[in-house]
């Protein structure tokens, strides 16, 4: 756990042009046992998205993970926050394109051996894939669809090596 210390920052920064510079401001810092450990962060309609892969043994169990959601004003206030679904198990990937939203679960995390996670309503419902004939692999990486409705995902074997890449569209 790195002794405690906080490894999770959210940061929002400001550019100006015309000095080429940025100011940063740190929204939120916290350990690696908190919503705030994530990916997949996305925003849609004036609403922040983010899936939580919350681990460690600092804080309190169970992990605070989960999709949530919130206005961006509103990060740095977790009553503020929706969790929108708690898959259980580390998930930190998310995409959210034409009100699919679509994430996946890490295999050395979970009991899934390719773990999908998807909304076809941008978080009305709720389902949980688990496409075993893949072996133990990880999506990691969400592109959006192409013009066919296709979404693109790279899998891992484990957490880092590179495995498959598998096309995955949703049921309309």
């Amino acid at each position: 756990d790195r002794d405690n210390r906080h490894e999770c920052h959210w940061l929002r920064g400001t550019y100006q042009a015309a000095p080429d510079s940025w100011d940063w401001q740190v929204l939120v810092s916290v350990n690696s046992n908190s919503r705030y450990k994530s990916g997949g962060i996305n925003f849609v309609n004036g609403s922040l998205y983010w899936a939580s892969d919350a681990n460690g043994n600092n804080g309190t169990l169970p992990h605070d993970r989960g999709i949530f959601r919130c206005r961006p004003e509103d990060l740095a206030d977790p009553k503020k926050h929706t969790l929108l679904f708690n898959p259980k198990y580390e998930s930190a990937n998310m995409l959210i394109e034409n009100g699919v939203i679509l994430s996946a679960h890490y295999a050395p995390a979970s009991p899934y051996h390719t773990g999908f996670i998807i909304s076809p309503d941008m978080g009305q419902s709720w389902a949980q894939y688990d496409l075993q004939q893949f072996g133990r692999r990880s999506p990691v990486r969400i592109h959006k669809q192409n013009s066919d409705g296709w979404f693109r995902v790279d899998l891992r074997k484990g957490w880092i090596e590179r495995g498959d890449v598998l096309f995955i569209k949703p049921k309309t």
